[in-house]
């Protein structure tokens, strides 16, 4: 199926971050303080990334904490933007699958 169509306007990221929405580096760094909205910004364009029909691996250090921060970050912005049609969350497998058959999986 590949990519969903959906409008998501600039103006929800983090203008500190916009630069970086396109960049398709494989590795990238982000510098900032504790609520700089470094990693919500990363999350934003993950889901983005789902939506244009892209596999996404997202890895944890501590896995214990994946529900409290990464799980939960990703499904308010799938609230947020109204997603939930679109994506199903399989809380066992802690990944997210769209409907376009591309996943965020979390580990």
């Amino acid at each position: 199926m590949g990519k969903i169509n959906i409008n998501i306007p600039e103006s929800v990221f983090n203008e500190n971050y916009l630069d970086y929405i396109e960049l398709k580096k494989p590795f990238q760094i982000f510098y900032g303080g504790s609520s700089a909205g470094k990693s919500f910004f990363i999350y934003q364009r993950t889901v983005a990334r789902l939506m244009e029909g892209n596999n996404i691996l997202v890895i944890r250090k501590v896995q214990v904490t994946l529900n409290d921060s990464v799980v939960a970050d990703i499904r308010k912005i799938i609230n947020m933007w109204g997603l939930e049609p679109f994506i199903d969350y399989k809380k066992q497998e802690k990944k997210f699958v769209c409907i376009n058959g591309y996943e965020i999986m979390c580990k």
